[in-house]
């Protein structure tokens, strides 16, 4: 992963929280690579309700949509950002025992492996490890 994605990636999910404080129904992401992968991801989680694909005047954006229940709240609380540009951070297969941890307290983990972008339960299930990007309480 290059350091430009690792920072689109985090920009993704401070603009999500952002606009979770604002209480917005949307936002617009630019497109980057694995982009789809993650947006389906949260999607999958129930993070986001959806997104759509925009094309105006040489402008291409992702339109997404958040998920709040009946009371207008969402259930993040904060985001934790463990990969940076400058300081890489990996999980590995035996350090899984502190995320079976984080998965019992309804944490998502977002993790980059050879597989792709996965969360955390799935890491577990697949014992795989990789680099851990982002966990959300």
């Amino acid at each position: 992963m290059t350091k430009a994605t690792t920072q689109r990636i985090n920009s993704v999910f401070t603009s999500l929280i952002r606009s979770i404080e604002k209480q917005k129904d949307h936002f617009m992401v630019k497109p980057f690579t694995d982009l789809d992968q993650i947006l389906n991801l949260l999607v999958e989680n129930n993070i986001i309700s959806g997104f759509t694909y925009l094309e105006k005047e040489r402008q291409i954006c992702y339109k997404v949509y958040i998920t709040y229940n009946s009371s207008k709240k969402h259930w993040i609380n904060s985001i934790d950002y463990y990969s940076t540009p400058g300081n890489r951070r990996f999980i590995r297969v035996t350090n899984l025992k502190k995320a079976k941890e984080w998965n019992q307290l309804n944490r998502l983990g977002l993790i980059r492996t050879r597989l792709g972008f996965l969360t955390l339960k799935t890491c577990i299930k697949y014992q795989i490890g990789g680099e851990l990007i982002i966990l959300i309480k």
